[in-house]
This record gives structure tokens, sequence and C-alpha cells, in this order.
């Protein structure tokens, strides 16, 4: 993706021509072909398909081809027959019984966040159900939801042409021809996800698994799976508590999980009850929350909390879930405690599958709060992958292009000659950088679970200099760093293109050393593959070529290294800059991210603001996304979502599973004016503020610990 001055933009890719919808004058179509070819529907290619039916079984896994499928919906049949190219699909299994996904498709703030998403994705949605008649009890809420919403005529037509309801429960799918029995086996074949508190039936002789469902990730992350999990399973007893609304301190609840009944709180809410008993009892396992005995379905505690609302006491995070009334074991807690097993099944069938544009099966991600746009996120980067990428033949496409890496393990370096490609690249005016990320299996539970920066670094061979790629936290933020990638929350589908044009003059006519690096103590999952290439740039304005040449102006690494966001962060950050004779543009590049948490919340999830001077004309960053609590849900601009974390949460210049996006002004006018110095040379100077939220208001930093990584260049075109 390009610099921060450029917004994506254009049309989005084109839709299914004549797609079914459920929409009051929808027609029915017999067969649905993923792309619309001359303005038509197309029937599947005939030929033999590879299916998971009656006669036929497959295994399937990500990346993976998609094999043909066809789907009969309420409106027609949706088929498949392997295009590439197409308009993503995100399948989803829609079990009721399953509390988790009851209140995905039928909690109204679920359905509006998902049908309210900007970008509109323009992905397709397609619902199978567990049982008959489900199909049109999910499309009555969406159509009920977009009438509460008052969604303009556009948008309602066009989710009418995106959403396809599955009208054959998933077992007789599976009993039908191979061709609609294929996308049940290729869900067979994926993993789900089901969540249980089990504990021994003495009337029934038999284990019982009461389906649960957790607590709000950002009310409490003690919930599960997720990159802050509780073990699984925890086996421990299980203790009644009579008054959730007044708990008393008491050690008998120590190691052991509490029993609340909803219908006995009546002086406070569950949350304020889960908070109290965290505070008189910090060392027990968490709470189980039992639901009324009339409850439709279970609700999430706490899903209306910003991050971490739920905090206040030192047990916090403290695990909380709810699971339906069962007066068994109601009645045998309230007798005595007894033995539970808090667990999770990973290997039921799995619930989600993507088909993307290129042909090829991915995962959805880790779902870890029960929201519908959790699938709208994911079409929406499937389908910037399409925009962007295509049908995955990006090198193929552009005038020139060189491999740098492919498939490197955790980090490395290799020196490419980069002669050839600047001869293939004149007359061309736009540089970009290619990263992709992938993990050392197919599965996203091969990837490593947390979230680091690579730093993409390049010296040629005429380059002397000597440079600090990093400090005591994630490296970054020397002069010669082409590129800063964050790795993502346990997910294998990252691929981004930064545009590194203010750069060029980095790179030059010879033998040039890219390396690619991470922390020591990162986990060794990561496969890197990273490519440079040189294009028209037509989005690139009154800029006919490359620059001709550049200066490094300032970095938090050279000559001395100071990323802390302290009180001395700001000194001696001022320095002279000369233009070179002929230049007709300049332009300021500027990679700057905030990590790290202290006592003063820097850096990482604290606002930052940036102020460069040049010539007296200042050119601010303000890095305000911390201020949105999904500040970093932009699957469309790149961020790849869904991972095993708080990934939609605003970061300081920066997101889990994304390249951080360069800052580029067009600096000309500030150093057009004559200089009044002797020497023809301008002021350039650099700070650093932070937010204070107390004051509401930016203030010199004052950080403990936190840090930020920063390098600019000025870039001069002749």
């Amino acid at each position: 993706m390009g610099p921060r001055r450029m917004r994506c933009s254009g049309r989005p890719a084109a839709l299914l021509a004549g797609a079914a919808s459920f929409a009051a004058d929808a027609r029915a179509v017999t067969s649905l072909r993923w792309s619309a070819v001359h303005g038509h529907l197309q029937p599947p290619e005939p030929g033999r398909l590879v299916g998971f039916g009656k006669a036929a079984s497959h295994g399937y896994a990500p990346w993976q081809p998609a094999p043909h499928f066809a789907v009969p919906t309420l409106d027609g049949q949706l088929a498949y027959n392997g295009s590439v190219g197409a308009s993503p699909l995100v399948a989803a299994v829609v079990d009721y019984s399953d509390p988790f996904m009851a209140y995905m498709v039928d909690d109204d703030g679920s359905v509006d966040d998902f049908l309210s998403l900007t970008p509109t994705p323009s992905a397709q949605f397609l619902f199978l159900f567990t049982r008959p008649g489900q199909a049109e009890k999910l499309r009555s809420r969406i159509v009920q939801r977009m009438d509460s919403l008052q969604l303009g005529s556009e948008v309602r037509a066009q989710w009418h042409r995106q959403l396809h309801f599955g009208s054959m429960s998933l077992d007789d799918m599976r009993e039908d021809s191979d061709l609609v029995a294929t996308l049940p086996g290729v869900l067979g074949s994926f993993r789900g996800l089901r969540k249980y508190l089990r504990y021994w039936s003495k009337k029934g002789g038999r284990f019982v698994s009461l389906p649960r469902l957790d607590c709000n990730f950002q009310w409490s992350r003690s919930q599960g799976p997720n990159n802050h999990s509780p073990p699984n399973p925890i086996s421990a007893e299980l203790a009644y508590i009579a008054d959730g609304c007044h708990p008393a301190a008491t050690a008998r609840l120590e190691g052991r999980f509490g029993l609340v009944l909803e219908e006995e709180l009546r002086e406070c809410s569950i949350e304020e009850a889960v908070v109290k008993l965290g505070g008189v009892a910090p060392k027990m396992q968490g709470v189980i929350v039992m639901a009324k005995q009339d409850a439709s379905r279970l609700r999430v505690i706490g899903d209306k909390a910003a991050q971490q609302e739920g905090g206040g006491s030192s047990a916090w995070p403290l695990l909380a879930t709810m699971v339906p009334f069962d007066g068994e074991l109601l009645s045998e807690v309230r007798a005595d405690a007894m033995h539970v097993v808090y667990e999770c099944n990973e290997t039921s069938r799995g619930d989600f599958v993507v088909v993307g544009a290129d042909g090829h099966l991915h995962e959805v991600g880790h779902v870890i709060n029960p929201w519908l746009r959790t699938l709208g996120w994911a079409g929406q980067y499937w389908e910037m992958q399409k925009r962007v990428f295509g049908d995955g033949t990006l090198t193929s496409r552009l005038p020139a292009t060189v491999s740098i890496f492919e498939n490197l393990t955790f980090q490395g370096n290799a020196t490419v000659d980069l002669t050839d490609f600047f001869r293939k690249a004149e007359g061309h005016s736009k540089l970009t950088l290619e990263a992709a990320l992938r993990c050392p299996g197919a599965w996203n539970a091969a990837c490593g679970v947390w979230d680091h920066v690579a730093t993409v670094t390049v010296q040629c061979a005429s380059d002397v200099g000597s440079y600090t790629l990093g400090g005591a936290g994630e490296p970054g933020g020397s002069f010669n760093e082409l590129a800063r990638l964050v790795t993502p929350y346990r997910l294998g589908s990252g691929r981004w293109l930064t545009d590194v044009t203010p750069l060029a003059p980095m790179l030059r006519r010879e033998p040039c050393t890219f390396r690619i690096v991470l922390s020591p103590w990162v986990e060794k999952t990561w496969l890197w593959s990273l490519a440079l290439h040189a294009s028209g740039g037509d989005d690139r304005g009154a800029n006919p070529d490359l620059p001709s040449d550049g200066m490094p102006l300032f970095s938090n690494n050279d000559p001395v290294l100071r990323q802390t966001f302290n009180a001395d962060y700001n000194t001696n950050r001022s320095q002279r800059v000369k233009v070179p004779a002929g230049t007709k543009r300049v332009e300021l590049y500027a990679l700057i991210s905030g990590h790290g948490e202290d006592a003063t919340g820097c850096c990482e999830f604290q606002a930052s603001r940036h102020v460069f001077a040049l010539g007296g004309h200042e050119f601010p960053v303000e890095l305000t996304a911390p201020h949105d609590l999904f500040g970093c849900a932009r699957p469309a601009d790149g961020v790849e979502p869904n991972g095993a974390g708080g990934w939609w949460m605003g970061r300081n210049g920066w997101c889990p599973g994304q390249e951080v996006k360069p800052f580029v002004f067009d600096v000309t006018a500030a150093l057009a004016t004559p200089s009044s110095s002797g020497d023809g040379s301008y002021e350039a100077t650099y700070a650093g503020f932070m937010w204070d939220g107390k004051a509401g208001a930016w203030a010199q930093p004052a950080a403990e610990t936190g840090y930020v990584l920063m390098t600019s260049h000025l870039a001069f075109y002749t």
C-alpha cells in the first residue's frame, strides 16, 4: 500500500453480475459462476469435480485450490467452478444451538455493525444452516435491521446482491450430489470451536456439557481462545455464591470457580457482580454466570465495554462466562461444591471458510468476540487483496521487478545486484516494496502468537555508513530502513505494498544488501518474501522520474540512539538543509511508530504528535488512532483482520498485521523562498509530543520506558 498521502480509491471490483439477491424482485438463477463473463451468468464448466460427497472424500486445508461446489439458496443455486479473479466468498455455518453463533447473527448490535461497515464489503457472503427452515429466519432478521438502520437504496441493493442463504441443511447437503456435498466437506476439514462447561451428572450417569458464552475481550481478556487466554482445559471445583451483589471476602473461593445466578442479581448488574467478586476473591479461577431459566439466548458479559473497562482489582483480567440454566447443576452446587471442567473443543466442524480471488481456500481468522462484522472484515481484506494483487500475478504485470527473499525463515539478508533492475525501471517513477508473510504450516495455528516489528533495511556497496538497526525494544528507526512491517496475531496471509519512491536514492545500480531484522525473542515461525517493483507511477502527479538525490533528516537511531519518549527526546533536534541545484520538487518522508507501555500509558496505546519544520513551515504528523477503539479495524487498507488478540484496537502509528504507513509531504514551497543564511541553507527541526488525557492537550514527552521508532528523509526531484 502507498504512503499516507494516498487513499485507496477507485470503484470496488465488479460484483457478480446478476447474482441472486433476497430483494423482493430478485430473480432465481439455476447456477452462478463467481466471475461475470460478457455481463451474464455462466454455468459451471463440465468435467470431473473434486468433491467431498457420498462417493468421494478429500481433506482440504488453507492455500489449497478451492474445489468446485454448488449450494441451493433461497434465491436459486450458487455455484463455483474454480474461477480465479472472482469476488471473494466468505461462507459461514449458522448453528442456533451454539450460543456464540446465535449471538453473532441475532444480536441487534452485532448485525447492525456488520451492515454498517465502511466501506461496504464487496465480497460475497454465504450462510449455511444446521437445520431446515433457519435461512428464512436469518434473512428476515437482516432485512429487519436494514429497515431499522434506514440504509440507503444503493447500500441495500449491494447487500442484497452479496448475501446468500442456503436453503438446505448441512446434513441434507452432505447426502446430495457430490457438487452440493462439497462445501460441507470443506467445512468439515476446517477447524471450528465449541466452548463448554462440563460436569458429571449423577442422575444420568454421564458427563453433561453446557455450552458457554465468554465475556467480551475488551472487558476482560480472560476468555478464549486468544493470546491472553486462560489454560484449556481448567479443572476445578464450582462453588455457589448466594449474593453476588454483596460478596464478602472469603478464602473458600481460592482456586475455585464461583457460580452466580442471573436471576439473583437484583441489586447490581452481572458485570458489577463479577468485578466485586474479583475484588474479594482475587485467587478464584473465575465466575460462571447461570442465565435465567426463561432466557431465550445467552448474552455477552461486558458486551458494551470499552478496552479493559471491567478492571480495577488485582484479579483482573478475571475469567467470566455465561451458561444456560441447568437445574441439576444448580441443585448439586447449592448442596456442595462440585468438580467441573472449563474447556474448548477445537476439533469441531469448521464454521467459516474463505474462497479468495486467488482461487484458494483461506481461514477467516480467530473469531474472538461474537461479532458478525468479523466476517465483514474478512470480506474487506480479501477484496483488498483482489484489488491490489488481482489474481496473484502482480509480478508478471509490472515492467520491472526483482526478487529479494522467498520464504526466508524469521530473518536474514540477501545481496542483490540492482543494475539490471534500474535499467528496466528507466522511465518509470514509482518504486514499491512488496512483502508477503506466511507461516511454516498451512494453518494459522502454525504462526507466531504476538505482534512484532520487522525492519527491512538496505545498504548498497558504495554506502560505507554505519547504522544502528534498533534499541532495547523492537527494531527499526535507522537511516537505512526501507520499510517497517508488523506481524499479526497468529495469522499467515499477510501481503502488502509500500511506496518507497522517496527512498530511491538509497538504492543504486550496484550490489545492495537487504536485511530483515526482528528482535531475538520473537517466535521464529515467520516466512518472509520480499520483492522490489518499478511501475509508471501515474498517481505521483508532477514527478515524471524517480528522485535524483536525497538526504537523511532525523532518526531516533542515528547518529545517536534516543528512542525513549521522555524529557530528553527533543534535545538537539535541528540541522541545516541545502537543496541541490536544479531541484524542482522536494518531498519529506517520515516513518513513525510508538511502542511499549509504562505508567504514563506510552506509547503503543497513546496518541503522539510529531512536528517537522523546514524553513519556518511546519509539517505535523498526528497519530491519534489510540483514541479509537477500532482504529486498527481497517482491513480495506491492508490490516490483516481477525488475529488472536485485540488487533482492532487503535495504536500509535501502526497496526498488527500491516506495514507501517510512511507519511510523505510536498515541502517544495517551504524551501523555495531564498534562504537568509549565508550558505543558502535552511533550518530543519523536529519535535515529538505525547497526548495528555487529563489536560486534553499535547504535552512534552514524559514516558518512562515507552519509545518511538522514527526515521525521516528528504527526496529531491530534478
